[in-house]
């Protein structure tokens, strides 16, 4: 299966890297997403597999799209990708899922006006302004929304298939689906009126432990989760994170009733991933910590806690600190010196944190031995 690690690895990188965004990289990925599904059998796990591939790529699109209004990806790059994604989504569609299908053609139903744009604009527009002001300018000059189905016609030129009408009970069955597969049970659901509510509420038990949420579908999130009368998390979330918003709750519930202490919750793939990279990124730049001291905050948003870090190239610097993989930032530094902890206030890069911690610990050891000579 280290294929599919490998494959898990890329699609982190892709999540919170705008300069992976290239035509020659999503090839390579291309490749291994091949060789991973020539390695399962015939049937429905390999269907899931295969929408599931589908799905991330539909969240490469989307976030393609930010990257781009916010002048990370070149136009041609966005071009290409946009183009690339768009053919294997189609090449990866099977006709014996046809409400999945629909589903998927629904999440992108308000990508034509973008599409169009990239296949319509040059780069002599954006010089002087920026494509979001761009982007603005474009949507209000277009008298409706085009559709996803459109746009393919002009960008890829060629007629697509009319897709068929998409039910409030095709979602429904699509989120029971997101659901059971996160292994959560007596699910119940609030009530659907059409196909343009994006949020559900949605209720269940996950390993024993029962919860209340909302459900956006249309992007995978989960918001005022509830377990009981306690707010886990008013923000929305990935719905992959909901085990671990309630492993807590679970271990209390568990600790109550053996006054027993138990173990923490398995990490997921994508957690166990995201950790090695940090891992990684972190020896780059002069950093060593246990995997135990960090405290992984927001997956999604690339947000982690290390605690209990010492400088590789001298271990009596230890340090904390809060990193951000957006924008490669640190905050709320601290570091321990000969007469106490220090805290930097200031906002800074990763790549800074070793020298700074370097700078307040020798701060700190001067002080004590001018106090020492006293």
């Amino acid at each position: 299966f280290l294929v599919s690690e490998e494959n898990q690895i890329l699609d982190n990188l892709l999540r919170q890297y705008p300069q992976f965004y290239q035509d020659t990289f999503f090839a390579m990925k291309l490749s291994v997403e091949t060789e991973w599904l020539k390695l399962l059998p015939e049937g429905p796990d390999k269907v899931e597999e295969r929408q599931t591939i589908i799905s991330t790529k539909i969240d490469f699109l989307k976030q393609l799209q930010l990257y781009f209004l916010d002048e990370q990806i070149a136009l041609n790059d966005a071009r290409l990708v946009t183009v690339r994604l768009i053919n294997e989504i189609r090449d990866l569609q099977t006709g014996d899922a046809v409400g999945v299908n629909e589903l998927f053609a629904q999440r992108l139903k308000d990508y034509g006006n973008f599409l169009l744009f990239l296949n319509t604009t040059n780069v002599s527009q954006l010089r002087g302004s920026s494509p979001e002001v761009q982007y603005e300018e474009f949507k209000v000059l277009q008298k409706e929304e085009i559709s996803i189905e459109k746009a393919l016609n002009v960008v890829l030129g060629e007629d697509t298939l009319e897709q068929p009408t998409l039910t409030t009970s095709d979602i429904l069955i699509q989120i029971r689906k997101d659901f059971e597969n996160l292994g959560a049970a007596n699910l119940q659901f609030g009530a659907m009126t059409d196909t343009g509510q994006q949020l559900v509420d949605v209720s269940g038990e996950l390993e024993n432990t029962s919860f209340t949420l909302k459900y956006d579908w249309d992007k995978q999130l989960v918001s005022n989760v509830r377990s009981g009368t306690k707010l886990l998390s008013a923000e929305p979330v990935r719905l992959g994170a909901l085990p671990s918003l309630l492993a807590p709750q679970q271990a209390t519930q568990e600790t109550k009733e053996t006054q027993t202490q138990q173990p923490q919750a398995e990490m997921t793939k994508a957690e166990k991933v995201a950790l090695s990279l940090l891992i990684q990124k972190l020896k780059a730049n002069n950093i060593t910590v246990d995997p135990k001291n960090i405290v992984i905050s927001d997956l999604d948003k690339g947000l982690f806690v290390i605690n209990g870090a010492t400088l590789t190239e001298n271990k009596k610097v230890q340090i904390a600190f809060v990193y951000q993989t957006k924008g490669d930032i640190v905050t709320s530094l601290i570091v321990r010196t000969p007469v106490g902890d220090r805290k930097l206030t200031d906002t800074i890069k990763l790549a800074e944190v070793s020298p700074a911690a370097e700078q307040a610990y020798a701060e700190g050891a001067a002080e004590k031995a001018a106090a020492d000579n006293e």
